[in-house]
């Protein structure tokens, strides 16, 4: 008979599942009985939340709806790379506009709540553009493109990746056909083999002059730019 009523007062077919909800959350000593003293609790709490429903209804129905505008402002801060964001695209929709990276808009409302709704589509908006335009290598590539050729010293590459900070570079031909690529690993290395091989050509050079005999003959690739 409790169940019956406990489905009359809600006004609606309860299926099974929100049924053993509705049972589980009356029956407090958790003993699969409902008593009626239970029951009395759980209607009189379910009639005051009605009632709390209807004032709060009734409050938010006088309240009379007062026309406004909203004034928007958007700049993208110094520093901050956000290629894909158009501002002066985004605040068109609400009759706006500027300059891709700072814009405004106002926006009319016909009640100031709206104001939030306005606000949230703009950030969705905002999110959904830097997440699905990603950049693409065309956006940041170094043009046009820096190269060197294959006459070059370690030296004179050496000097290419300090100046312009990069750690690998295409070798080119007279036609600028690339027959290669060259990294500041392979040029350290050859500046380290280069030091050794000035190195022990020093040492030689100290031992024939103790020893009185000829000095080693030079190396047919000069050591400056080997």
């Amino acid at each position: 008979h409790i169940a019956r009523e406990i489905t009359r007062l809600f006004h609606y077919f309860v299926v099974q599942d929100n049924f053993d909800t509705v049972i589980d959350s009356i029956d407090e000593n958790g003993d699969g009985h409902i008593s009626f003293e239970e029951f009395v609790r759980f209607y009189t709490e379910m009639e005051e939340q009605n009632k709390w429903d209807k004032i709060k209804a009734d409050i938010e129905g006088s309240f009379t709806k007062t026309p406004s505008t909203m004034t928007i402002i958007g700049r993208v801060k110094a520093g901050v790379n956000v290629r894909n964001v158009n501002l002066n695209k985004l605040f068109q929709k609400f009759n706006g506009g500027g300059h891709p990276k700072a814009a405004s808009a106002t926006v009319k409302l016909e009640d100031e709540s709206e104001a939030a709704t306005v606000l949230n589509e703009l950030v969705e908006e905002l999110i959904e553009t830097g997440l699905t335009e990603q950049l693409t290598v065309g956006d940041f590539m170094q043009s046009p493109v820096l190269s060197a050729k294959p006459t070059m010293t370690e030296k004179q590459v050496e000097d290419l990746f300090i100046r312009y900070d990069v750690r690998a570079l295409p070798v080119v031909d007279d036609d600028n056909k690339v027959i290669g690529l060259v990294s500041y690993k392979e040029v350290a290395a050859a500046k380290m083999r280069l030091a050794n091989k000035q190195e022990k050509r020093l040492r030689q050079m100290e031992k024939a002059a103790k020893q009185g005999k000829p000095l080693p003959p030079e190396s047919d690739r000069p050591l400056e730019s080997a």
